[in-house]
């Protein structure tokens, strides 16, 4: 991330000044709603990273982002561990993942052999299904979402984690999903021709982004974008539009017809897209599949609920609500409550903002 208008080491230093637990390693980025830093945890020696977003409008949508990411508890999910407020903004802690993100891995390699990006494309669909099976859709997978974590020095597939969940939406808890929300390069075509609102299927979106996630490991490029625009420019978004409406896009003839197969299933229209179990099932996502893969969210799963209670124990989700709602409104008491329906529009107000 690199936005404009983030903090600096010496204001966040500031910000932690009455919380000596968290030591400031270094700033690992700003963006359009916080700035990401990496702390060491004394109490707990362990690298964290912490989340500053600031008070006022663009915490509307906060409460969802914290309260659904809580709920999460997968190996390839970035783990969320509290919230606490300092003046003027929330401060969310999470795990610190050391391997950077996967846009530049593959950046740096050019593109991913079909070993590796099988690897990496097995450990997202299992913490996509996961979050599924939770009931929660992210609704932003991208590559600069998927976090790398290496354990023992600099291996060759590192582990790859899902994290930033400030779209997502839970079924049946929270409003239907209509917002056009997400990266433009990873928006499904439900989504991005969605102009008049309609609900969607926030989860078949995901699985339309994880294709994309699939194309730019194993060929380097986005599958709708053109090479020869920058992204800035408002030609760039009106193409990327036009492509993803037509399902424009190239397959080369140097992938396996597995890959070929399953990039055509996930780069499909909403009622033929292929599904999380089909996936699960495809030859191609088999091949290499450790035994244990298969039943590791069964398990997750059935230990979910005495998790929630300890998770609850820690900081409940009052407490949460209750930080977030001071931040927002600083110190004024208040009982406003924003309907999601509220929210989504907001986010649509702000993302429509940013393209034009």
């Amino acid at each position: 991330m690199t936005g404009r208008g983030g903090l600096d080491d010496k204001r966040v230093r500031h910000l932690l000044r009455n919380y000596p637990r968290y030591q400031l390693g270094r700033i690992l980025g700003n963006g359009t709603f916080g700035t990401v830093a990496q702390a060491t945890d004394t109490a707990k020696c362990r690298q964290v990273a912490l989340k500053f977003v600031e008070g006022g409008a663009k915490m509307r949508n906060l409460e969802r982002e914290v309260l659904n990411h809580r709920a999460l508890h997968h190996p390839h999910i970035i783990e969320y561990k509290k919230c606490f407020a300092v003046p003027g903004y929330l401060v969310i802690v999470m795990e610190h993942a050391n391997g950077g993100d996967l846009f530049d891995f593959v950046a740096s390699r050019g593109r991913l052999s079909e070993n590796d990006a099988r690897t990496m494309f097995q450990q997202l669909i299992l913490a996509v299904d996961y979050c599924h099976k939770r009931r929660v859709a992210s609704r932003d997978i991208k590559c600069e979402n998927l976090l790398l974590q290496y354990h023992e020095g600099r291996s060759k597939c590192p582990l790859l984690k899902l994290c930033d969940f400030g779209y997502s939406c839970m079924e049946h808890v929270q409003s239907d999903p209509t917002s056009m929300v997400g990266s433009l390069d990873y928006m499904a075509p439900e989504v991005i021709n969605n102009i008049d609102r309609l609900n969607y299927d926030a989860a078949k979106y995901d699985i339309w982004s994880c294709g994309v996630v699939l194309y730019v490991m194993l060929i380097g490029e986005y599958p709708f974008s053109p090479r020869d625009i920058p992204s800035g420019d408002v030609r760039y978004q009106e193409i990327v539009r036009s492509r993803v409406r037509d399902l424009n896009y190239r397959l080369p003839n140097y992938l396996s017809a597995g890959a070929l197969d399953l990039i055509k299933g996930c780069l499909s229209r909403v009622h033929g897209r292929i599904t999380m179990d089909k996936i699960i099932e495809h030859p191609w996502f088999q091949k290499r599949l450790p035994s244990a893969a298969l039943n590791m969210n069964k398990q997750l799963l059935e230990t979910d609920t005495e998790i929630m209670r300890q998770v609850e124990n820690r900081q409940s989700a009052a407490e949460i609500k209750e930080i977030i709602q001071k931040v927002r409104l600083g110190d004024a008491p208040s009982a406003v409550n924003f309907e999601d329906s509220f929210i989504d529009s907001i986010i649509d107000r702000e993302l429509n903002a940013e393209m034009t």
